[in-house]
């Protein structure tokens, strides 16, 4: 800072002076921390370490220029359970803007390490060893502090092997903390022998002789049990069929044997009775209505018989050709066939089916195609024949043709035409077919060519318009033709004019024509 000294003195005469001194005061030495050393710690005085207050002076006597008191540390870095690094900083800046620090390396050993929980051997059934898990195992290191702790459960791996006959098991923990170390644990578990298989029951049975010809050892059950799939002594084993029969009956026999891998054996025996097989049977007929054409093709055929029996011991099976009779014709009719079989019993069995045979169908005409024609054609058109058939042959067979019947009428203006046929068959069937013709009009007339023309004065006097021929060059009914009276229009003076004859005709058809002649009448002589 600065210091001033000032003298004044005022003399008798009252006169004053005055002298100052001016005094540079320098800064007081910056003050300055006390030591500190780098420590080390364990993770769990982590856990409580606190930064801590750092006392600074700068060592002066005279009170006005120390410098000197305490500051709080900031306390940084991090650490885990692997152990880091803590930083404790203090700063201070004096009341002059200089600023001190210091600075404290803190380092954190890690956590000891974890450790498994105690785990026991075991002895277990082999059935206890099919719902048999890992299951997870607790590990701690013991810490005090939360950031120093290493704990918790892991998951054990389950190894080893057994069957029905036993076997040893074994669970492994590891756990591997984030530092990198590695713990482990095992516990053996011995599986006791699973228990004996046995058959399931069986029970004698009396079957029919087809049932015989399909009947089977077949397989049968054994099993001790167990749910659990390593301890299961269970599977099926194929029966031994011994015995006979005949289609008189029998007896049949099934044996089953089965000896587990510990050389144990179980046995199961069934007796089966074979019945009689039954007599043969003609297979079931129907009735049935056949066409006209397939009783042309018709035979009587063979006709199986059987018993049914699948069994080949137990079969009376065959074919035997049967007889046929009765009559139809285009209209009809009815057949039958009758089969007779008796077989080495003397057994006889009959079978008769009918056949109603329709009438053939009926006869049909060609297409008759609506059509048109023009006045002209319909002078000259005839009906025609046209020709049916039902498509049969032989006794089936309706064909022919018949005259058709014209009617309607035309004029000039067009018109129709109908053209019916009609047929009866043998059966009192008829069918009737219809074509229609469409008369077209006949083409419109015209009137005869007419040319202008020039006629004198004098001639015009004395003109007249005349009649037009017309025509549409038709015959009979078709014929448009005639002639009509001209209209005469127009004026002339001794200069000379125009004259004008127009004609018009309409005809029955309301169709009208036009002609029109331009007269030009010269001027009179001078």
């Amino acid at each position: 800072g600065t210091l001033y000294v000032d003298w004044t003195y005022t003399d008798n005469c009252g006169r004053t002076i005055e002298a100052r001194k001016t005094i540079t005061v320098n800064p007081a030495p910056m003050a300055a921390f006390d030591d500190v050393d780098d420590m080390t710690i364990s993770c769990d005085e982590a856990g409580l370490f606190a930064a801590g207050s750092l006392s600074y002076t700068n060592g002066a006597s005279n009170e006005a220029c120390l410098i000197a008191g305490d500051v709080d540390g900031e306390l940084s870095g991090s650490y885990t359970e692997c152990g880091g690094t803590l930083y404790v900083d203090w700063t201070y800046t004096d009341n002059c803007e200089r600023t001190i620090t210091a600075k404290k390396t803190i380092t954190v050993e890690p956590a000891p390490m974890a450790a498994f929980d105690q785990v026991d051997d075991m002895t277990i059934s082999c059935e206890e060893a099919g719902s048999f898990t890992a299951g997870s195992l607790g590990y701690t290191n013991g810490a005090s502090t939360e950031a120093c702790v290493i704990a918790g459960t892991v998951q054990g791996e389950l190894s080893g092997d057994y069957t029905e006959c036993g076997g040893t098991l074994y669970v492994d923990w590891t756990y591997t903390d984030n530092c990198g170390r590695t713990i482990e644990a095992r516990k053996t578990i011995t599986v006791n022998p699973a228990p004996m298989a046995a058959f399931d029951d069986v029970d004698d049975m009396t079957i029919s002789c087809d049932e015989a010809g399909l009947f089977a050892a077949g397989s049968l059950s054994y099993t001790n049990g167990a749910s659990n799939e390593a301890c299961l002594i269970a599977g099926d084993v194929d029966g031994e069929l011994s015995g006979s029969y005949t289609e008189c009956g029998g007896t049949l026999v099934v044996d089953w044997t089965f000896t587990d891998e510990c050389d144990r054996t179980i046995t199961a025996k069934k007796t089966i009775t074979v019945e009689p097989a039954p007599m043969a049977a003609f297979g079931e007929l129907d009735h049935m209505t056949i066409s006209c054409e397939e009783a042309g093709s018709l035979t009587a055929g063979y006709l199986s018989y059987t018993n049914g029996a699948s069994n080949e011991a137990c079969l009376i099976e065959g074919e035997v050709e049967g007889e046929l009779s009765g009559e139809y014709n285009e209209c009809g009719g009815l057949l039958f066939v009758d089969w007779t079989f008796t077989d080495d019993c003397e057994r006889t069995i009959t079978a008769r089916q009918q056949f109603k045979v329709n009438p053939a169908p009926m006869a049909a005409f060609d297409a008759a195609e609506d059509m048109e024609i023009s006045c002209e054609e319909a002078n000259v058109f005839e009906a025609g024949s046209l020709a049916y058939t039902n498509g049969g042959t032989g006794a089936c067979e309706i064909s022919g043709s018949v005259e058709g019947e014209l009617s309607g009428t035309y004029t000039e203006c067009g018109g129709t035409l109908t053209v019916n046929w009609t047929f009866t068959d043998d059966c009192d069937r008829t069918i009737d077919a219809s074509k229609t013709i469409i008369v077209l009009p006949a083409p419109m007339a015209e009137f005869d060519d007419v040319e202008d023309m020039e006629i004198t004065c004098e001639e015009a006097n004395v003109f007249e318009a005349g009649s037009l021929a017309y025509t549409n060059g038709g015959t009979g009914a078709c014929e448009i033709s005639g002639s009509v009276e001209g209209e005469l229009s127009g004026t002339y003076t001794e200069c000379g004019g125009t004259l004008t004859v127009s004609w018009t005709y309409k005809d029955d058809c309301e169709r009208t024509i036009e002609a029109s002649q331009t007269i030009t009448v010269l001027p009179a002589p001078v």
